[in-house]
């Protein structure tokens, strides 16, 4: 009876430390594939959104940020059930959808989750839910932040072993923790400053 939970951890460890390796060996791959499959168009932060967001992120990241509307995000996919069956899980996306997804400075937002407007092919779209939009852009901000201190091949490696020790809850990885946290911070508490890059290196 007390041997099951240790076999179990250990072939959890295993499993987070080979698809961890994986992911950072096909990182570049990946999201040369996953920009490819999602055109669509760039569009700049408004003057406001950057005002509110320079609070929270430095110059040197939003002048580096490549912000795309796509009409749809497809989430990374295993190949075929049987690899998924054999490392443990049935769903073989990690997310069935996603509003944004992060690629090293690069963000895709999909323009279904709203808030843009579909006929507006402007450089700053008009937005039904302008801190929605805010919100969600602060979130994959952080991400950007953490690719930065990771690297590319860091952050899949992370991203991936993290979510593989956590029983393929996509909630439970520890970088969507930090992104989720921060992100409730400045939805919670609108008059705080605070630096998203200083808190990523602390906690990374």
């Amino acid at each position: 009876m007390s041997q099951a939970p240790v076999t179990f951890s250990f072939r959890r460890r295993a499993v987070a430390r080979l698809l961890g390796w994986l992911a950072w060996l096909a990182a570049p791959v990946v999201v040369a594939v996953l920009i490819r499959k999602h055109p669509g168009r760039r569009i700049e932060l408004s003057e406001s959104d950057r005002a509110v967001l320079a609070r929270f992120f430095s110059r040197d990241l939003l002048d580096s940020l490549v912000l795309i509307c796509v009409d749809g995000i497809q989430p990374p996919r295993w190949p075929n059930s049987r690899a998924a069956r054999l490392l443990g899980f049935s769903d073989r996306s990690i997310l069935s959808s996603v509003a944004g997804i992060t690629l090293g400075r690069v963000v895709l937002i999909d323009v279904a989750s709203g808030p843009h407007n579909r006929s507006n092919h402007s450089a700053s779209p008009e937005l039904q839910d302008r801190q929605a939009f805010r919100s969600l852009v602060f979130h994959e901000l952080v991400h950007v932040a953490q690719y930065r201190r990771l690297g590319m091949r860091g952050f899949f490696m992370w991203y991936v072993r993290g979510w593989t020790l956590a029983g393929y809850d996509y909630f439970a990885i520890p970088l969507e923790q930090q992104a989720y946290g921060l992100q409730g911070r400045f939805i919670e508490r609108p008059g705080e400053n605070f630096s998203v890059e200083e808190e990523v290196d602390r906690e990374i």
